[in-house]
Parts: structure tokens; sequence; C-alpha cells
């Protein structure tokens, strides 16, 4: 099955010992919604665009090509917190479990321990809600331990972010930003710069590519 889905989207990579990621941590202990797994990415070599393969076993391979329809540019959404705001459509479908084999091969792999709460807009307010909960607006918030090999060695970093959708491509921008503030609160707790803020394709290129 084919599936397509428009979002917005503020995302920062830090490094295993940024300053930030204890108290990022500390937000996410009682997340319902944690995962383990590995994700192979296509060596696109584009900013713009993303094609990755999540890949379980005993289940199809889902193949997601992301490509980024506007680049909003860099905001201050909350006190300290500046990341820049991008829009993604990404469109999924499933493959055969013979096609599996020549992208663990061929594609970046990246090991990935996720913990994610995610956030509804009822009313005008926002309101955390279960993981399998379904809404028509809403945010994800996520934050994601990456493992990954440069040579023979295992490296890691980090990523936290948020993933804004909406029934009305108008919405989305107040959304995500509503869902920073419920999140982080409006304080100056943490310390997100625009220079570390980018979405999964322009890191990998970066760093990878």
């Amino acid at each position: 099955m084919t599936q397509i889905l428009e979002s917005i989207e503020v995302r920062w990579f830090l490094s295993a010992d940024d300053r930030n990621v204890p108290s990022l941590e500390r937000l996410f202990d009682t997340a319902e919604d944690v995962e383990s797994r590995s994700d192979f990415y296509a060596p696109t070599g584009r900013e713009d665009l993303g094609v990755k393969a999540r890949v379980s076993a005993g289940a199809p391979a889902r193949i997601e090509t992301k490509y980024r329809t506007a680049s909003l540019g860099s905001r201050e959404i909350t006190a300290g917190v500046v990341g820049s705001i991008e829009r993604w459509s990404k469109i999924s479908l499933e493959v055969a479990e013979a096609e599996r084999s020549p992208i663990e091969q061929a594609w970046r792999k990246i090991g990935k321990r996720r913990r994610r709460r995610k956030i509804a807009i009822i009313d005008d307010h926002t309101k955390e809600i279960g993981a399998d909960d379904r809404v028509d607006v809403g945010c994800s918030a996520e934050l994601t331990k990456l493992e990954f090999k440069i040579g023979n060695k295992v490296e890691s970093e980090w990523t936290f972010g948020f993933e804004a959708f909406s029934t009305h491509a108008a919405e989305l921008e107040a959304v995500l930003v509503a869902s920073v503030h419920h999140v982080l609160g409006d304080t100056a707790a943490f310390l997100l710069e625009a220079a570390s803020s980018r979405g999964y394709p322009a890191w990998l290129t970066e760093r990878f590519w």
C-alpha cells in the first residue's frame, strides 16, 4: 500500500556529548513510544531528497521517499531555540522480502533508538496523547540516538525534532510552534542553534556523501 504524507518539520543534530542531551533525555523519560531499529539510506547526495528503507525481521521492507517542498528559513521558536523550518512530502510503499538484500548491502545503515511523544491540538490547546491515538491535527516530538560506522569505528550522535501534521496545510506552522512550546516550555532551558538544525538528507550528505 502506498501512503502520502505532507508535513512541516524542525530538527537538530547533536554530538554525543552535547550539553542539551541530558536535559532532553529527561523530557522523554516517561515516553511510552520507544523503538529500536535500523534504517538504510540511499546515497542521494542531495539535501532536499531522502530515500530510506525501514527493515524489520519477518516483515516487508518499507521504502520512504521524502522530498522538501519549501524551506521557510531559520526562526527563534522559543527562548534559546532557533531552527530551520521545512515543508516535506513523503511517499512510502512496501517492497517484497526478496528485494531487501541489495538494500542492506548497498545503502547506509543507521541504527536508531527513538523515543517519541505525540501532541494533539484540540480546541486550540495542546494535549499529550498516546502514540497510537489518531487525530487530524498534531505533532510528533522525538529524541533519537543514532549509531553508525565510520570505517571500522562505531560512532553515535543524537537527533531531536518535531514533525507536525494537519488536514489543513495552512495550519502546519502554527501546530509546529505550539508543540515546541508544549515540550520545551517558554524559558531558556535549552540552547538549540540554527547551525545544528537541518533535515535528515542534509545531515546524511554532510556526514557520509
